[in-house]
């Protein structure tokens, strides 16, 4: 094992390609559909981005989408 993923392996970081560029792991899909669900009127891409936004925080993106304030990356 390469020196580089042991060390990795010891410090427990997740690999780059499940990482966003911000180091957030993308929004799971049931993370999406259960805000989806309480929030109709918003769009996928709205959601996940309140979820990035809220590093995967599902109460911290709801106060995010019921504030009316713009997750990064665009506009609600």
């Amino acid at each position: 094992m390469p020196i580089k993923e042991y060390i990795d392996t010891l410090a427990v970081r997740t690999p780059p390609e499940t990482t966003t560029r911000t180091g957030v792991r993308p929004p799971s899909s049931e993370h999406i559909d259960f805000l989806m669900a309480m929030f109709p009127g918003q769009t996928r891409d709205a959601v996940s981005r309140a979820l990035v936004a809220a590093h995967n925080d599902i109460n911290r993106a709801v106060e995010i989408m019921l504030s009316g304030q713009p997750a990064p990356g665009g506009s609600q």
